[in-house]
């Protein structure tokens, strides 16, 4: 063998150890959502991540009673298809152009929602709702809420 084919080979098999690397299967990506939207002061949250999904509040759902400190209600692994799935959607998603605080000043149904998003490959965004929605935003909150069994822990989507 020539010393070019050589070199050709190297850096081929680098390539390709390089991008296997960033497959979505490996990918690292984080989406936090957080609901005010009783106006008590009430915190519900749900973070997603490669790994897992876990929903927590300062609220004790089971009682119905909220003493401040947040707690896990509920934690799940994801499967790999389910965070490779999630993941390749975020990718998909357009969220360029939606970035900050929006509110609809004609709505004071109390809806607030923060969503942040962030990860291998993606833009981060953060993105606070008063009142307001866009298709891209409830997309993020339905996927998610597709990864979770239980209704309670679901969250609502604007209407």
């Amino acid at each position: 063998m020539h010393f070019q084919q050589i070199k050709f080979i190297l850096v081929f098999i680098l390539v390709g150890m390089l991008s296997s690397s960033l497959k979505p299967d490996n990918a690292k990506f984080s989406v936090l959502l957080v609901d005010y939207s009783d106006g008590l002061g009430h915190m519900r949250s749900i973070l997603v991540d490669q790994n897992s999904i876990t929903f927590f509040t300062n609220c004790d759902y089971e009682y119905d009673s909220c003493k401040g400190a947040t707690k896990t209600l509920y934690e799940r692994k994801l499967t790999r298809a389910e965070s490779s799935g999630y993941y390749n959607f975020l990718r998909k998603l357009n969220l360029k152009d939606i970035q900050g605080k929006f509110e609809d000043p004609n709505d004071n149904s109390g809806y607030q929602i923060n969503i942040t998003v962030s990860g291998d490959e993606l833009m981060r965004r953060e993105i606070t709702l008063y009142n307001a929605t866009f298709a891209q935003t409830d997309s993020i909150i339905q996927k998610t809420n597709d990864l979770i069994a239980d209704e309670k822990y679901k969250f609502f989507l604007k209407k």
